[in-house]
């Protein structure tokens, strides 16, 4: 009777120790087929923690205790929200030995992200360089302010937010810029463009004669060929004359408008 009821006793455990590694929502490792296995137990102060070992994810937390195979292992752990930059991935290299209990606690530093205008400013705190902006450091490195400095700039002493994961800050510059008007909209800049405006329309106004004549001259042309009357003829050459008139007129603006482009 007494060997019945610790079979029976035995049999309750074993049931009960797989139905505690067959949780529903999670994933587990094979158990290993020898006895050296250890034993893995995995806290996180957020749930939805994905845990990763080698290629294998064995669930989310919070996570029951599961077997681990002795020998080197990679332990990932992955953030519900692991598309933020907010919660890096947390990796780290596990050494296991036979028959061993193992206890991790994931915790996701909680990150500061700085930026300035003009970027590029070095970033310190309690009187150590953290780096340049953009720039991710811990919060708790960051301390209840942190001093930008840039070259040009004035130096800034920026408070770190509570409520924000974010610190951007405009720098001053030591030399503003003295305000003044667009060249292109100055007086002085009108003058100078005046010459331009003038021999470039004049050019382009004598050209358009001197095209519009001649085609008038060789119209009229035509037209004295088939019929023979010397009025056609004067018109031709009337038109002719002003043709060439108007078009060395145009090559003389031409050649000034090139000069004065060079000039300006």
């Amino acid at each position: 009777m007494k060997n019945l009821r610790g079979i029976f006793v035995l049999a309750v455990a074993v049931l009960t120790f797989g139905i505690t590694f067959r949780s529903a929502g999670q994933t587990s490792l094979q158990t290993p087929a020898d006895s050296s296995a250890s034993i893995l137990a995995i806290e996180s102060a957020t749930t939805g923690t994905r845990v990763i070992i080698d290629s294998t994810e064995v669930g989310t937390t919070p996570l029951r205790p599961f077997p681990v195979g002795p020998g080197k292992h990679l332990l990932r752990f992955v953030d519900q929200d692991s598309t933020s930059w907010y919660h890096p991935v947390i990796e780290e290299s596990l050494e296991v030995t036979a028959h061993a209990f193992i206890h991790r606690t994931v915790r996701f530093p909680r990150l500061l992200h700085i930026t300035t205008e003009p970027y590029g400013a070095s970033v310190r705190s309690r009187d150590s360089i953290m780096g340049t902006t953009p720039l991710s450091i811990e919060r708790e490195m960051a301390g209840e302010a942190v001093e930008l400095e840039h070259d040009g700039f004035a130096p800034l002493t920026a408070p770190v937010p509570t409520e924000s994961n974010e610190l951007h800050a405009v720098l001053s510059p030591l030399f503003p810029a003295i305000p003044g008007s667009s060249p292109y909209l100055s007086q002085e800049e009108s003058k100078n463009s005046m010459p331009l405006l003038v021999v470039g329309s004049a050019t382009v106004i004598t050209g358009a004669v001197a095209a519009y004549f001649k085609i008038k001259s060789d119209s009229f042309y035509g037209d004295y060929r088939q019929n023979g009357d010397v009025g056609t003829l004067d018109t031709v050459h009337r038109y002719d004359l002003i043709s060439g008139i108007s078009f060395a007129a145009s090559q003389v603006g031409l050649m000034a408008l090139t000069y004065l482009l060079f000039r300006h």
